[in-house]
């Protein structure tokens, strides 16, 4: 979980924060086009969650398609178990069940929510990471 800096020109309220959810191996990826989220391909995120690249990049095409460009993560509030914050996390669960069962009713509980929420791209999360809040602990 990361503390976002309070900053109007942002949009940013004060105690906003994101859950950033990776597995190790997309580290070594983050910055290629063919990188992986939660150790899975995108085509295999797209075909689970029907999230498609317009979701994740925006649909005029521009830019670069990494993971670290993807708009992956929701801007919460409230950081509870089983909230829009930890929905990676749930995803996560539900993919080591192996139970399309979960998956189908992981997606009609998140994807909604997911898109309609303030997203951030891992670049931006380390852009407004409040870094002060994250040393306190």
């Amino acid at each position: 979980q990361v503390s976002l800096l309070s900053s109007a020109s942002a949009g940013f309220a004060e105690g906003l924060q994101c859950v950033v959810a990776f597995a190790l191996s997309d580290e070594a990826k983050l910055g290629d086009l063919d990188g992986t989220f939660l150790g899975r391909s995108w085509m295999d995120l797209q075909r689970r969650t029907g999230i498609g690249p317009a979701d994740l990049w925006g649909s005029d095409g521009a830019g670069v398609r990494t993971p670290r460009t993807a708009k992956l993560f929701p801007v919460v509030l409230d950081l509870k178990a089983s909230s829009l914050g930890f929905l990676w996390s749930e995803y996560e669960t539900a993919c080591q069940q192996a139970s399309t069962a979960r998956i189908d009713l992981w997606r009609r509980r998140w994807v909604q929510a997911w898109r309609e929420a303030r997203r951030l791209t891992l670049d931006e999360v380390l852009m407004h990471a409040d870094v002060a809040a994250e040393l306190e602990w």
